[in-house]
Formats: structure tokens, sequence, C-alpha cells
């Protein structure tokens, strides 16, 4: 019998499963390829914990003087100097608030690895894989412990928060061309970002560089081709700033001829903003009927998604990597209008299986946009509903990209250098 190669697939909350259904849905596939476990690094005690002899491991680790006085024996490392030529060089980059970061960055990840190394010990002589799915202090730890563990293995995905470092407080990312240079294997969610870190970072790519999209299951119903009778617009995001719902409110509020219901899921700090908003924008609209359902669980959102009747899918956010939602909306055969940021033009085709709009689009632009498909002819719709399954089929199917993506993991053990993939492919 084949004896699988470990890899360890690092999380930052816990319990682990939960934390993130889409890598839930990727571990479920790299299961048949590796010995998963997963652990938690956090450094505060949550309520509930386990061993590190069951699936789910949580690591504890305190940072204390004496954790950040042994943390300062980096500051005679060249990557620790060259971080800092970086920031001192980049004139984007807001010097106070970045040193700051580097050191908390610095000071966590050493901890992290220290914490991590004690766990790994008297595990036999397989050495597993470092996996992070976000790029960040986690990572770091890895590189710093691979240090001491030479055939360790450190992979990581980059997405979107783990990447722009304009969405960052002081434009900027700890480490980011320490972690591009050494890690084993970033893979891209996007060719956006792809493209955005060389630039920003001023590195060509190497060969431990790859594109390795993320992806959704099929609907849990097969869409119906044909428009609904009822015009439903369909939104779902975390209500924070930069999703700016507040423009889809203010695009409604545009359209006194058109009937439609409008539905948002997802929560955050902007709830009662959002909420009294739309009281004030809406509700003296009778032609417009909206409800904001709030956080619901995935497999919920997914149930909806499939049996909801839902028209359109709109995304107003002002930065994305590529969003997920997007992806399940097209599984289940909704087009989708969004905004030209991020990787959202590598899923969203202009006039094929949705509206792109311009990154700075204002309510009238985005009423304009919601106005097009509530005019849309059946002939057409039902061409933009069919467009959207088959993006999603043939470019965000997570049994075919998680598959490829454990694929190019397993070539880390063929040789001694990063896989010999090419770094644009899906």
């Amino acid at each position: 019998m084949k004896v699988l190669q470990k890899i360890v697939i690092v999380s930052y909350e816990y319990p682990f499963a939960w934390s993130d259904p889409f890598l839930r849905n990727e571990i479920s596939v790299l299961s048949e390829y590796f010995q998963c476990k997963e652990i938690s690094i956090l450094e505060q005690d949550p309520e509930a914990g386990s061993g590190p002899e069951q699936r789910y491991a949580l690591i504890r680790y305190k940072i204390s003087f004496r954790s950040r006085v042994m943390a300062l024996r980096h500051l005679f490392s060249s990557f620790v100097w060259e971080e800092l030529f970086f920031i001192l060089q980049d004139p984007g980059i807001r010097k106070s608030i970045a040193l700051k970061e580097m050191i908390h960055a610095l000071v966590h990840a050493d901890s992290m690895a220290r914490a991590t190394k004690r766990f790994f010990s008297g595990k036999g002589k397989a050495t597993p894989a470092y996996y992070t799915y976000w790029t960040d202090e986690r990572t770091l730890a890895g590189l710093l412990l691979k240090s001491k563990i030479k055939e360790m293995k450190v992979i990581t995905r980059v997405h979107g928060w783990d990447l722009y470092f304009y969405r960052q407080r002081g434009n900027y990312l700890p480490f980011r061309r320490f972690i591009a240079r050494k890690a084993d294997l970033l893979g891209f969610i996007s060719e956006d970002g792809h493209r955005y870190l060389s630039s920003r970072l001023r590195l060509k790519p190497g060969d431990n560089w790859m594109v390795s999209r993320l992806g959704v299951g099929k609907a849990s119903a097969e869409f119906i081709p044909g428009k609904p009778e009822t015009f439903r617009l369909l939104s779902c995001s975390s209500l924070i700033p930069l999703k700016r719902i507040h423009l889809i409110i203010e695009a409604l509020a545009l359209l006194q001829e058109v009937n439609l219901i409008w539905h948002h899921y997802g929560g955050g700090e902007l709830m009662e903003a959002i909420s009294l908003l739309a009281k004030e924008k809406l509700s003296k609209h009778s032609n417009i009927q909206w409800h904001l359902k709030g956080q619901l669980s995935n497999d919920d959102v997914l149930k909806e998604f499939a049996t909801g009747g839902y028209t359109v899918l709109i995304n107003t956010s002002e930065t994305e990597g590529v969003p997920v939602t997007m992806m399940e909306a097209m599984a289940a055969g909704i087009p989708v209008i969004g905004t030209n940021v991020g990787g959202v033009k590598e899923i969203l085709e202009d006039g094929m299986n949705g509206i792109l709009l311009p990154p700075d689009s204002g309510a009238q632009q985005i009423s304009e946009a919601i106005r097009v498909f509530t005019i849309m002819d059946q002939e057409n719709y039902i061409r933009f509903q069919s467009n959207a399954y088959k993006t999603w089929k043939t470019k965000f199917n997570r049994e075919t990209n998680y598959r490829r993506f454990a694929e190019n993991l397993m070539n880390l053990w063929q040789s001694d250098t990063a896989p010999a993939v090419d770094p644009h492919r899906d």
C-alpha cells in the first residue's frame, strides 16, 4: 500500500473545521492525495481545545518579554535587513507604521515557529509539508521553521487581503519579498494577484509561483433555463465599507419603474447603518422590496442560491480577489454584475455571463446595469445564464481545480526544486 506524504494545514481560527468552508472543501480533495493534519496556531487560548493526536490540533503560543527578546536575534539575519531596505526605499509605504508591523510580524512568527517545532518533535522521520491557506505571519513562521528543518516544504495560497498592499494600514504587508522567494510554492488565486505581486515587489516571478484557482461545487439544484418571472436581485458579502453596499441601495432608489425584490446575505459592522439607509431610500418606493438576511451558514446560502429564483447577483466592491460568491452564483446559473477590480474580470466576462462595470461606478451606472437585466428578453437571458454556468464548469469547478493543485503539490517531492509548472496555468 502506498504511503501518503504528510501535509500540515495551518489555520488562524478554531475549531478549525468551521473556520473556512472553502478550505474545508479543498481539504476533502487533498485528503485523497496526502495524510492531512489540520492545526490552529493561536495566541490566546480558546474555550475549547483538542490534543495533537486528534485530526484537529491546537498550538498555543504566548507573547512575553522573553519571546520578544528571542525574536531580536533575527535582526542579524539578512532577510530582515533586506525587508528594512525595501521599506525605506519604497515611497508608497508609510514608514513608521510599516516598521511596527514588521517587528510585530517577526515577534509573532518567531513564537509560532518555536511552538510549532515542539509540535513536530517526536513525530518520526517523515517531515510533513507546512501549508498556510492564507499568506500571513504563519507563513513566515513556516519559513523560520524550515531554516531548522531543511527538508520541510512550505506552501501558501495568496488571496486578496493578504496580497494587496493598498488594503492594509500603512500600505504594507510584512516580509512578502522573503516569502515570495523562499516558499516552495505560492498558489495565487488569480492572474491579477500574480501580476500585482511581481510588480509591487519588483520581483521576477519564480518557478515557485503559480496560479491555482479556487472553486466551488455543483449547485444543490439544477438551474432551469429561463428568466425568473419575478425579478430577484441578490447580493452576498460582509457589511463592511469596502463592499460599498450603500451603492446598491442608492441604485435601487433610481429604478422607480421597475418591480423587484432585493435580498442581501451577510452581516457585519455596517448592518445597522445599511438597514437605516435602506429604510430611508427605499421605503417610499412601493416597487422595491428588500430584505437584509444577515449571517447564514455557507450551506444555507448555497441552498438559497440554488432554489431562490434569483435573476442576477450584484457585487459593488472596491477591491476583490476572485469573489467566491460569483463562482457560487454561476454554479447555479445566475449571471453577475460586478466592478472591474482585482481578479473579477477573470470570472466575469462583460456581455457574456454578466456586466462588468468600471471600478469607480456610481449609483447611476449600477442602476443602468440592473435595468439591462430587467428588460432583457428570454433568449438573451438564457444566453447569459448558460454562459455563467459554463464559466463555473470550465474554470471554477472545485473538483478539477483542487485536484490540479494537489497534483502540483505532489510534484514538490519529485525533485529538490519547485514544481516545473506554467505559472499562468489555471
